[in-house]
């Protein structure tokens, strides 16, 4: 990590969100038959050397890794440390997310890959966010006003990817905001 560590912003936001990006081929197989793209995404067989889930697991080591040393609780047991680039990435997730949201409602032209990416990322975060007491307590208001706009898109990969981020942080999260799970 040590000689990682001066490219790992370069890692996290131009090489591993631009291959999350969708392919034409993704395109072409949702398109010629969606349940079967839809099963691709969850068989590892096939996918083990796919560079989308390769970079799932660097994704999730630079948002586990840190450089501190574990602190100890109140009883003499080791914690977890803050991992180093956790909150900056989902900080940037936020920044996008809400550019891209800017875009939509003055017409600029937003690129609905680059909001479908980050939400695979979320997705693939999951365990790091829902151990964060901080951001898991965010997740509910981040789910309402990014991803669940998407549930509706009348881009079918949007929705699907809506589908699946709140599939993946549905049992984690205790809903408190009125009428947002239904």
């Amino acid at each position: 990590m040590k000689e990682l560590k001066p490219f790992v912003d370069n890692l996290l936001y131009d090489t591993i969100v631009p291959i999350l990006f969708i392919t034409v081929k993704d395109v072409d197989s949702f398109e010629s038959n969606p349940v079967d793209f839809i099963r691709s995404q969850y068989d590892f067989t096939d996918t083990l050397y796919a560079p989308k889930n390769q970079v799932q697991d660097l994704l999730v080591y630079l948002c586990n890794y840190s450089s501190q040393k574990p602190p100890t609780n109140d009883k003499g047991k080791k914690t977890k440390p803050k991992p180093d680039y956790l909150h900056q990435f989902l900080k940037y997730t936020v920044e996008n997310l809400e550019t891209y949201d800017q875009k939509v409602v003055s017409q600029e032209g937003a690129d609905f890959r680059i909001k479908e990416a980050l939400m695979y990322a979320i997705g693939t975060l999951r365990e790091e966010i829902m151990g964060d007491k901080e951001l898991k307590g965010q997740m509910e208001n981040m789910l309402k006003k990014y991803i669940a706009p998407e549930l509706k898109s009348p881009q079918p990969f949007m929705r699907l990817r809506a589908c699946q981020t709140y599939g993946v942080f549905g049992d984690n999260i205790k809903w408190k905001i009125e009428g947002h799970v239904q």
